[in-house]
């Protein structure tokens, strides 16, 4: 095995070579931030926007949260436009532009607002590493301090208005009449306090899950809360043992002014079923929306604030939503499974095997290098055996730098880390394109001398990446234009692969496709790939190539 490995060493160190190595590991770079890209585009619920406007101030304020679908802070950006219609026409109030990494704000002072504030919209365009949002918004009226606030609560996450904190026996209570019990009693209005949450659960695993708590808190008195949660509670209770809140609630954290995100990972927490029926589930999907398949059965949230004045007690049935953790996950499966994907850069992959065949048998040849060899103890079966195999080394190691940058590219910018055994599928399809391709063109160099090596190998190489797609479809839409193109299509795609030395790459998108559940562009499809027939066409073009080309090599005239 030396002479391969010497070969193999020989062809991996040459400056082109490793510029081309160098290359695929970018080009699994760049493809991670096309997947990125394809998510930044992608509809997703990954913004929750708060805004509000006081008439009297003239204080328009906006702020935004970026998370990712696993409830994780992540970097986004927002533009708005503040507007109002007058005599059927768009009236503009402000724009702004914000960006960061979860939380950002902006405060302005606006001027000539109309004298119907709630009659003012507000477009909202965000977008994050993992998702777009973009919707418009009216503001709606608010009783705060005596006066009336206009405000706006935007974010996919939620299908309806946030709830809504009350507080217990008036505003605040003494501190020295709250050292140990506290009655509830009946909510009552919180008054010139405005809170407004909503609570999330992701399912990270079995038993583990992350609850954000997202909640604006408006208060001038610039207070700040904590914030505790009872979860298998039925109903707000009826007191609270100030004292012992931490025996009996779960902490999660500080609300201050603004917008507070909050988030505690649960273990072992049991959750009941509700009961959805299959008509719900069929609504719930054919609008788009994910069926709550695990609740807390009524959690009760509570916020607790000490002052100088006395202790406010604010409490409401916080009933999370569970969310997709697979969401950015599905994205990421479907973008590299699609053409945009690996199959737009695996149009460029050959190049580097008909460099490699070039190098190692039709250039030495016209050079007379590979007669000056055969003076050496080296057979010429030695010598086309160990360059084939130099060259698929070479193969197998450029397609795992490639998987390997991406994998890892991936998982520094989004934190997603696809499994071993999706890499692997991926890396089986391209290595195996990759090396039949180069069986081609090997065998082309074993019969032609380097310019016709050349000139006969970069037509096989546009031919089945550009001509051969184009044949069948033609072909294909030839038979007839109907309902079932799009079947016809798919199948006759994948037809032609058994054919064609790089079809092996898109066996393994489908195969990909499969394993995520992610479903395939047509439904004809299924019916013809055979994972026996694709390992038989991949041989075929792997072992009948060589071996032509090695009944020619055996007796060609090797001089220049």
């Amino acid at each position: 095995m030396k002479p391969v490995f010497y070969d193999f060493k020989r062809g991996l160190l040459r400056p082109s070579v490793l510029i081309a190595l160098v290359i695929f590991m970018l080009a699994g770079a760049g493809f991670a931030y096309l997947i990125i890209g394809v998510l930044a585009t992608t509809p997703s619920s990954s913004t929750i926007v708060y805004s509000s406007i006081d008439p009297e101030s003239k204080q328009f304020y906006i702020e935004a949260l970026f998370i990712t679908p696993e409830l994780e802070l992540t970097q986004g950006a927002l533009s708005y436009s503040l507007y109002y219609t007058s005599g059927g026409g768009r009236i503009t109030l402000t724009t702004g532009a914000l960006q960061g990494v979860g939380r950002v704000l902006e405060t302005k002072t606006l001027s000539g607002l109309p004298s119907q504030p709630s009659q003012i919209y507000i477009e909202l365009e965000a977008t994050t590493k993992v998702g777009s949002y973009r919707t418009i918004s009216y503001y709606t009226p608010f009783n705060y301090n005596n006066k009336t606030i206009y405000m706006t609560y935007s974010s996919q996450y939620i299908t309806a208005p946030g709830r809504f904190f009350n507080c217990f026996n008036g505003t605040t209570i003494p501190v020295k009449e709250a050292v140990s019990i506290i009655p509830m009693g009946q909510p009552e209005s919180c008054g010139d306090r405005f809170y407004l949450a909503s609570f999330l659960l992701a399912n990270l695993s079995q038993g583990s899950y992350r609850l954000a708590s997202i909640i604006f808190l408006h208060d001038e008195d610039n207070l700040t809360y904590d914030l505790y949660f009872a979860f298998n509670a039925t109903q707000v209770p009826s007191s609270i043992d100030y004292t012992q809140l931490n025996s009996s609630f779960i902490y999660i954290g500080q609300v201050k002014p603004g917008l507070s995100f909050l988030e505690i990972r649960l273990e072992n927490i049991s959750f009941s079923l509700p009961e959805v029926t299959p008509i719900e589930i069929s609504l719930a999907e054919q609008s788009g929306q994910a069926v709550n398949q695990s609740l807390p059965p009524e959690p009760v949230a509570i916020l607790v604030s000490r002052s100088q004045h006395g202790l406010i007690v604010g409490a409401t049935l916080a009933v999370p939503q569970m969310v997709d953790t697979s969401a950015t996950r599905k994205l990421v499966v479907n973008a590299i499974a699609g053409q945009s994907g690996l199959g737009l850069f695996s149009t460029f992959y050959p190049v580097l095997m008909l460099y490699l065949a070039y190098v190692y048998i039709a250039k030495p040849r016209s050079a007379g290098a590979l007669e000056f060899l055969l003076a050496r103890p080296l057979t010429r079966l030695d010598l086309y055996t160990t360059r084939f195999l130099s060259g698929v080394l070479v193969a197998l190691a450029s397609t795992g730098l490639f998987f390997a940058s991406t994998s890892l590219t991936l998982y520094v910018l989004t934190g997603i880390l696809l499994d071993f055994y999706s890499y692997l599928i991926l890396f089986a399809g391209v290595a195996a394109s990759l090396v039949a391709f180069y069986s081609v063109c090997y065998a082309i160099a074993a019969f032609t001398r380097g310019g016709s090596y050349l000139a006969l190998s970069i037509f096989i190489y546009l031919f089945y990446t550009i001509g051969y797609p184009l044949i069948v479809y033609f072909v294909t839409i030839s038979q007839g234009i109907g309902p079932g193109l799009a079947d016809a299509i798919a199948r006759n795609t994948y037809i032609a692969q058994y054919f064609s030395p790089l079809g092996a790459t898109s066996f393994a998108q489908y195969y990909f496709a499969s394993y995520n559940n992610i479903p395939t562009i047509g439904a004809g499809a299924a019916g013809v790939v055979n994972i026996w027939l694709v390992i038989a066409s991949v041989l075929s073009w792997i072992i009948v190539p060589v071996t032509v080309g090695w009944l020619v090599f055996k007796r060609a005239n090797l001089l220049g």
